[in-house]
């Protein structure tokens, strides 16, 4: 009888012991590419190509389509990297958000950081010598993970 208990606290301790290993060796993002306690990172990539003519803002790389609606969570960081396909120079600007690339010229790109912006939805621009296109929205969302 004394064996029993001993060998079911034995068997009640490795058991915790092994789940909470397996937690640890989860959270630190051995199994989900990052770990399960760092903040997301959120990264685009779009193009200014003129295509008939027309200057569009075209998804690359974690969004499709022309002039794509932007999205990225208000409390985490946002990478959006703009390619410039077009034969002449352009700056990308959120409106709204005072958000500008560096003027961009011709088969070079910019990468635009932006940390924790207000939630809304604003408009994006392609700005080429001094005229302002309308060319998408861009939207900041809380996501509330635990409400």
């Amino acid at each position: 009888m004394k064996s029993t208990k001993t060998y079911l606290v034995i068997g009640i301790i490795a058991g915790f012991a092994f789940f909470v290993l397996t937690i640890v060796y989860v959270g630190q993002g051995n199994v989900r590419d990052r770990p399960l306690l760092l903040g997301e990172k959120v990264e685009h990539t779009i193009a200014l190509e003129k295509i008939n003519g027309e200057l569009y803002v075209i998804g690359v790389r974690g969004i499709g389509g022309q002039n794509p609606t932007l999205v990225m969570r208000s409390d985490y960081p946002y990478f959006l990297t703009v390619l410039n396909r077009d034969d002449e120079g352009h700056n990308f600007y959120i409106d709204g958000l005072n958000v500008t690339s560096k003027y961009i010229p011709p088969n070079d790109m910019d990468t635009i950081q932006i940390y924790g912006s207000p939630e809304g939805t604003y408009q994006y621009y392609v700005l080429t010598k001094g005229e302002k296109v309308l060319s998408g929205e861009f939207r900041s969302a809380k996501v509330c993970d635990f409400c």
